[in-house]
């Protein structure tokens, strides 16, 4: 893999973009296509090979787009699907030996016990909790109202 250096008046700063192996991918059930693919493409993209494991609300569609990835000729192996409820397959997924990085998109506290269980056997761990659709209405709008009901309708699009 290729390495970059940046000059700096401190020093030298240099990052090494090398594959992890295996990264365990946990979606959550809203946007089901986005964050799965949002996951999966930048796994892949450094050379690694993932296991997704959607919501147990909307499994169809990571499945759908596994069928859409084999149309593609992905190489069998490269994107991988486990099914199920989180506190078993995802907790087994996190708990795994051969899964050195996990992403995990979903609660708060899911995302507490996950840190839990991957700090001590120090995997590389990316958690996006418990946001939800942050937004800045201006004094100056001219329309207050219009605001509120795009913010609404857009966060539970």
């Amino acid at each position: 893999m290729e390495g970059i250096a940046v000059q700096s008046k401190g020093g030298v700063h240099f990052t090494l973009r090398k594959p992890v192996g295996v990264v365990g991918l946990i979606s959550p059930w809203n946007l089901p296509l986005y964050l799965a693919t949002w996951k999966i493409a930048p796994a892949i993209a450094f050379g690694n090979t993932c296991v997704i494991k959607p919501s147990e609300l909307t499994p169809r569609t990571v499945t759908l787009l596994a069928e859409v990835l084999q149309d593609a000729k992905l190489p069998k192996g490269v994107v991988n699907i486990v099914h199920g409820l989180g506190s078993e397959c995802g907790q087994a997924l996190v708990e795994h030996p051969d899964v050195p990085a996990i992403s995990f998109t979903g609660g708060t506290c899911t995302g507490k016990r996950l840190a839990a269980t991957a700090a001590p056997l120090l995997k590389k761990v990316s958690l996006e909790l418990g946001g939800k659709n942050a937004n800045i209405i201006f004094a100056d709008v001219e329309n207050v109202d219009a605001c509120v009901q795009t913010t609404l309708r857009s966060s539970f699009a």
